[in-house]
């Protein structure tokens, strides 16, 4: 911490130590409990006393702490209890000894006690004189007026003297006095009447003071309970209501309902609550009524509650299944009844009845329908309920039946066959058959009857059906039979007669004439059975043509025939198209000639590709499709006609499908063949290359002449000097001596140091100067042979035409190079062995 934190530091400090430093007196007094009488003030007198003489200065606050009874100034929890003295409207200036006067609300002890003022100057007290207080007594009851049998609560208080207290209670009903080193005690009062009740204080030193009050005892109130229906049913809502002798909406009710649940506590002023039981039996239910304010609680007696069944019903309907015009019986049973019940039926057909005591109805319905009845019972006798059951009803239409001869008229004797063919009502049925010729026949199950007529003349015959309930009709037919038997004619009929395979033919034959009763048989003509009724079905399975006969005979031997040719074909078609295709190139294809079967006819189409299936329709239908990928194909065509089942038949056709050519064009350009995706660019690179490399082998080519015009050149001077061409003393380092063969004759002395003639002939170097000058005949010639060049390749100059490395003589100093003497530019560069004609080696050879 630096030096102005601790300057700050302890100027706080001084001004804390100035705030403590003013005197001080504390007193603390406890907090008067419930109840207690309010306090006395004392007069409690006190000199101060400081170092130095000095006085609190005016408006100072001086604390009083009673120091003698353990409370400290430094416990900051006893700051609210201290006896703070407040000297601004006193006198400005105190002098030592002065009196000041403290009114303190409440000390616990008397007497003289010396409290000493904490400051922050040591020596500084108070004298503080106590005066006595006298002990009294205070009793309050809560509450003062109650119920008998309910609790009061009496509360004392004691001041003065010197505690601790003794309270000792009196209640004025002869019960027992009590003591209690608490300031309360609790009492019930069993009667009505008015009571005086009594506190007996003791302090420790002995002294005694005495309080009563009255109590006021009423009679407690009666609580009753009703519940209404007092016999419910089984989930029927019953209302429970308490009810008090006296009034007041302060009281709260508690129901207790004896099947194990309870309303709770109610609102204040609400006196009601409504439950429902969950079963039958017998139950016995309470309630409590509480009051908020005072805690007095008063109990209702028990209740029996008889809880009946629930009311249930159930409906039949007889029957069930009815027909239009019927008296249908709807029953309805009740469950759990007590007395009385009403009921209400209703139909479904929005026709009712009821309410009626009877638990039974009778109804007729007007229509055909599937309906639905109900009924809704009404216990109005007993516990309050209601009940409601349905029952299902099918309605259909009164029965009705046809009577069908065999034959309707005839010669005698003539034999009729009857059958009765019932429809709607309700099965089984009964027949009661009256034939006209006296014979009657009656319960018949099958609705077949037989008569036969012998004598000529017109007959009524009828049928009365009768079905399951009961409900009958009437049908009647006339024969008439006649002496002479007429011819027997017939007609048959076979439907179609033409088509394809497999085709199902209905034959029939009716009959007339001759003598009844008939007989009949069909032969198809493709060696299955015969079939000896009137009426048949067959199918032909395969192709071909067929002839179907029917023969009737009747019962005087007469016989008839007709015949059928049936043509029985296969559905077939042809399929045709392009067998060979390209890869993306349509192919049309036809299904035609179909034949056999009924048309219109559909096609249905798969190519095997993975492409969908296509369809067309017609006798002839064609259609298009593009094959994507090279492969051979099955084209399948399925063609099927009207008929139900339908007919069909499949066409295959194998498709070889190529890869497409590539279309036909001029012959490529040059550009093209040289390069692909004819572009120009490679070409021209090509170009560039070439000339890239002869330009090379030009610059290779002219520095070796160059080189062999400069030693030819050296010779010659040599030559012309007169002198042998020797190796200087001074050859430059690293100069290899001839090589064995190279011209070691040009190395003695004195002997002509030019190599064979053709060389020299070859190119002639340039001197710089033209002529060699006076001064530079006697010297040999320096030729500088460049470091890094390589010698020439093997064969670029003719065979002996390279001197030896070794015989290059260096030219004298100063001497000009022989390569420093370029060829004119008007001179051509001679090629490599090719003669030079304006060379100087040329004459020099």
């Amino acid at each position: 911490m630096n030096y102005r934190s601790l300057s700050l530091a302890a100027l706080l400090f001084v001004l804390l130590g100035s705030l403590l430093a003013l005197p001080v007196v504390h007193g603390l007094a406890p907090l008067p409990a419930r109840g207690a009488a309010p306090p006395n003030p004392y007069s409690v007198q006190g000199t101060i006393y400081q170092p130095g003489g000095r006085l609190p200065a005016p408006g100072a606050n001086v604390w009083v702490n009673d120091t003698t009874r353990g409370f400290s100034l430094t416990t900051t929890a006893n700051a609210t209890a201290q006896y703070q003295v407040d000297l601004s409207s006193g006198t400005p200036n105190y002098k030592n000894g002065d009196s000041i006067s403290v009114t303190a609300m409440y000390l616990p002890y008397a007497g003289t006690n010396t409290t000493k003022v904490v400051t922050t100057r040591s020596g500084s007290y108070c004298n503080v004189s106590l005066a006595a207080r006298p002990l009294s007594a205070s009793l309050t009851p809560l509450p003062s007026t109650v119920y008998a049998g309910q609790v009061t609560t009496l509360w004392g208080a004691g001041a003065g003297g010197v505690q601790p207290y003794t309270y000792n209670w009196t209640f004025g009903d002869g019960t027992p006095h009590a003591a209690t080193a608490a300031n309360r005690t609790q009492h019930i009062y069993s009667a009505a009447g008015t009571y005086t009740a009594q506190l007996i204080l003791n302090d420790s030193a002995a002294n005694t003071a005495t309080a009563s009050a009255t109590i006021t005892v009423v009679a407690a109130p009666a609580l009753a309970l009703a519940c209404a229906p007092a016999a419910p049913r089984v989930f029927t809502p019953v209302t429970f209501n308490g009810t008090l002798s006296v009034a007041g909406n302060g009281w709260s009710y508690f129901f207790n309902f004896g099947d194990g649940s309870n309303s709770g506590y109610t609102a204040p002023g609400t006196n009601g609550s409504i439950h429902g039981y969950s079963a039958s039996g017998t139950y016995t239910a309470n309630v409590t009524a509480w009051n908020v304010s005072t805690g007095f609680r008063v109990d209702s007696g028990p209740v029996i509650v008889t809880v009946a069944p629930r009311l249930g019903v159930a409906l039949a309907a007889t029957p069930s299944t009815t027909e239009v015009g019927y008296n249908t019986s709807f029953l309805a049973t009740p469950s759990g009844a007590q007395s009385a019940v009403s009921y209400t039926f209703a139909y479904g057909d929005g026709m009712s009845s009821g309410p009626q005591a009877s638990a039974s109805a009778l109804h007729a319905y007007a229509s055909a329908a599937n309906l639905t009845a109900n009924v809704t019972a009404t216990d109005t006798g007993g516990p309050a309920g209601t009940a409601f059951a349905t029952s299902p009803v099918t309605v259909v239409k009164a029965v009705g039946v046809v009577l069908a001869p065999s034959v309707t008229s005839g010669s005698a004797p003539l034999t009729v066959t009857f059958v009765a063919s019932p429809y709607a009502g309700v099965a089984p049925y009964k027949f009661n058959f009256t034939l006209g010729n006296g014979v009657v026949i009656l319960g018949n199950a099958t609705g077949h009857a037989s008569a036969t007529y012998t004598t000529p003349g017109t007959y009524t015959a009828s049928v009365r059906v009768l079905d399951a309930l009961g409900v009958h009709a009437w049908a009647s037919v006339t024969i008439t039979v006649s002496s002479t038997p007429p011819p027997l004619v017939i007609s048959a009929y076979a439907t179609p007669r033409t088509g394809a395979a497999p085709l199902h033919v209905s034959f029939g034959v009716w009959a007339s004439g001759g003598v009844t009763p008939y007989t009949f048989a069909w032969v198809f003509g493709d060696g299955s059975a015969s079939l000896a009724q009137r009426y048949a079905n067959h199918t032909y399975t395969s192709a071909g043509t067929f002839t179907a006969d029917v023969w009737v005979n009747d019962s005087s031997g007469l016989s008839q025939e007709q015949s059928f040719t049936l043509v029985v074909s296969v559905l077939q078609a042809k399929l045709y198209g392009p067998i060979a295709l390209q890869v993306n190139s349509a192919g049309t294809y036809t299904v035609d000639n179909v034949t056999g079967g009924v048309g219109p006819y559909t096609v249905a189409w798969n190519f095997h590709d993975g492409s969908a299936w296509a369809h067309t329709q017609g006798t002839s239908s064609s259609i298009a499709h593009t094959f994507t990928a090279k492969g051979t194909y099955v084209i399948t065509a399925y063609v099927n006609d009207s008929e139900s089942p339908a007919r069909s038949a499949s066409e295959n056709l194998t498709v070889v499908v190529s890869a497409a050519s590539s279309p036909t064009s001029s012959p490529p350009s040059l550009v093209s063949q040289l390069m692909p995706g004819g572009s120009l660019f490679p070409l021209l690179l090509l170009l560039v290359l070439l000339l890239v490399v002869v330009l090379v082998v030009l610059a290779v080519a002219r520095r070796r002449k160059r080189q062999r015009e400069g030693e030819e050149a050296a010779v010659a001077a040599g030559l012309a000097a007169g002198t042998a061409v020797e190796a200087p003393s001074t050859a430059p380092e690293g100069e290899a001596a001839p090589e064995e063969g190279s011209g070691a004759a040009d190395a003695e002395a004195g002997s002509e140091a030019a190599p064979e003639g053709e060389p020299l002939a070859e190119g002639e170097a340039s001197e710089p100067s033209g002529e060699p000058t006076e001064g530079e005949a006697g010297n040999p010639v320096e030729i500088e042979e460049p470091q890094a060049e390589a010698p020439p390749e093997e064969g670029s100059t003719d065979e002996g035409s390279d001197p030896p490395e070794g015989g290059e003589q260096p030219p004298e100093e100063g001497a000009p190079s022989g390569e420093e003497a370029p060829p004119s530019e008007e001179e051509p560069s001679q090629e490599e062995g090719s003669p030079d004609e304006d060379s100087h080696g040329g004459s020099d050879a």
